[in-house]
């Protein structure tokens, strides 16, 4: 029984050392589905996105001066990440419900860009 107990604690020290939540190992404990939804999308927010976008800055900083800083990589978070998909909803709901901007305005806090059937 310590031998397991040690095996779940290593396992839980060397998850939260990469900055994956503890809840998605499927550890014993309080598992509960709200607390693993939130678990999927801290892994998301706190640990995925900010590598991908550390590692982004560092590869466009080498490859620029190459494309004579014609060149940025970038990424898009789009609703295909299902963990992330509630917020991005809740994110569209709020934009929405905004009267005091115009569409094209909101366009482009969303990053969907100028409304090209108005240009």
């Amino acid at each position: 029984m310590d031998f397991i107990s040690a095996k779940h604690s290593s396992v839980r020290d060397i998850a939260l050392s990469f900055g994956v939540p503890p809840q998605l190992l499927g550890i014993p404990g309080d598992n509960t589905y709200s607390n693993l939804k939130k678990a999927r999308i801290a892994l998301w927010e706190q640990t995925i996105l900010p590598l991908a976008d550390n590692t982004l800055k560092h590869l466009n900083r080498w490859l620029q001066p190459i494309f004579n800083n014609n060149f940025e990589l970038t990424f898009m978070i789009s609703d295909n990440i299902t963990a992330l998909a509630p917020s991005r909803q809740a994110f569209w709901g709020r934009i929405d419900k905004i009267s005091f901007m115009t569409e094209e305005e909101k366009r482009l806090i969303v990053s969907l860009g100028a409304n090209s059937s108005n240009s």
